[in-house]
């Protein structure tokens, strides 16, 4: 398998006609890269720009969401930490969704979102810095990334009307 600069990320995967990478969704710490996304900045955003910062706040909740319940079960994400530890959890964290889903991940303890694509907090949430220059390829693959989420493949069928009618402006 090919992989992607020094992050080691799998090479693209192609999809009617989009060439779509893989990447890390970014904290504030970090500036964009081709393979580190972060959301359009600024509040006169438009629509497919507002979709595709949905889109992508969505998937950071995942990871809100995974990060959120590692941290309130354990005491190492409390602390600065190293890659190998992260890499260890993150296995760990995996193997408990697969094998003890129900008592590790009880109903309502991570974020979800309602039948209108409004975000409903999750219960881990209880117990528990700014844009920096980007390349012009990492902004060509926001692009990209944008286009495709708004396309007839890559859309969910409620986003449109989510994001226009709620007049969200996500950043």
């Amino acid at each position: 398998m090919m992989h992607t600069g020094a992050a080691k990320l799998p090479a693209a995967q192609q999809a009617n006609g989009y060439s779509l990478p893989h990447y890390l969704v970014r904290d504030e710490l970090f500036p964009l890269r081709q393979w580190l996304m972060e959301f359009f900045p600024g509040k006169r955003l438009d629509t497919e720009q507002q979709i595709f910062n949905h889109q992508l706040s969505r998937s950071r909740c995942t990871i809100e969401n995974t990060f959120g319940i590692m941290t309130s079960l354990f005491r190492v994400f409390r602390t600065p930490f190293r890659d190998m530890i992260v890499q260890a959890c993150v296995v760990l964290h995996n193997y408990l969704r697969l094998t003890e889903n129900a008592r590790y991940i009880p109903t309502g303890f991570i974020d979800s979102y309602d039948n209108t694509g409004a975000l409903v907090e999750g219960s881990w949430r209880d117990k528990s810095m700014g844009n920096r220059n980007a390349s012009n390829v990492a902004k060509a693959t926001r692009d990209t990334l944008k286009n495709y989420v708004n396309s007839e493949t890559g859309s969910v069928y409620w986003q449109h009307a989510h994001v226009t009618d709620a007049g969200i402006v996500l950043q």
